[in-house]
C-alpha cells in the first residue's frame, strides 16, 4: 500500500514505502512517488547515516536515477525512482538517506545495506524452471537430470529430499541427494528412484 504524508493540504505517497534493505550485492530497488503538489517534488539531497555528510551522486555507494533539485511529477503523476546500491564491501552495515521535498516539507527514505549476501536458487532442466519432479511409474527405474545454480559464489550448497507429498519409494528408502561445490556453477545431478 505505501505511506502518505501530509503538509499544508498537499499529500506525498511513496510505495512500497519509505525504508529500504539491501543485501551486500542488493539489486536495485524502486519507490514510486506521487504528490498533488503543483510543484510535484525532488530530491534535494542524499546523505550518511549521520544525516550530514553528503554521498556523492556520481561515484557515492548510494544512488538515485533522478537529478538532484529537477522537479518531478508536477502533472501528479506516479513517477518510479530507482535506488542503486554499490557492493558493501566495508564489513559494516551501512545507512543513508535519501531527502525528497514537495511544498515546503522535507522527508527521508532510509536505505539500510548489510554486509549478508542474498542467497538465491534456480533448478531447471533443459532450460525450464523446476518446481517438482513427477515420477510417474513404480515399475521401473526413472532418471531425471537437472541444474542447480546459486549465489552467493563461496558458499556451499546442501541439498536434501525425501518421501514429499505423495510419493512413495520402493522398497520404503527415500532417496537424496547432496550437491557442494565452493564456486557458483552449473552441475548436472541425476536422481534415480
Amino acid at each position: 500500500m505505501g505511506e502518505i504524508n501530509e503538509s499544508g493540504g498537499y499529500r506525498l505517497a511513496l510505495s512500497p514505502g519509505s525504508i529500504f534493505e539491501f543485501y551486500r550485492n542488493g539489486d536495485p530497488q524502486i519507490v514510486n512517488i506521487k504528490t498533488d503538489y503543483p510543484g510535484g517534488w525532488k530530491v534535494v539531497g542524499v546523505t550518511e547515516a549521520d544525516k550530514k555528510t553528503p554521498i556523492d551522486p556520481n561515484t557515492g555507494w548510494l544512488k538515485v536515477d533522478k537529478l538532484m533539485n529537477a522537479a518531478q511529477g508536477k502533472d501528479g503523476s506516479k513517477v518510479p525512482m530507482t535506488l542503486t546500491v554499490a557492493l558493501n564491501e566495508t564489513g559494516e552495515n551501512r545507512v543513508g538517506y535519501i531527502y525528497i521535498q514537495y511544498a515546503n516539507t522535507k522527508i527521508y527514505l532510509t536505505v539500510n545495506q548489510s554486509t549478508e549476501d542474498e542467497v538465491s536458487i534456480e533448478v531447471t532442466s533443459n532450460g525450464q524452471v523446476v518446481s517438482e519432479l513427477l515420477f510417474t511409474s513404480m515399475d521401473e527405474t526413472i532418471s531425471q537430470k537437472l541444474n542447480i545454480k546459486w549465489s552467493p559464489k563461496g558458499r556451499d550448497l546442501s541439498v536434501v529430499n525425501s518421501n514429499f507429498g505423495n510419493y512413495k519409494p520402493l522398497w520404503g528408502q527415500a532417496y537424496r541427494y547432496w550437491v557442494k561445490q565452493r564456486y557458483r556453477v552449473v552441475r548436472e545431478t541425476t536422481l534415480i528412484r
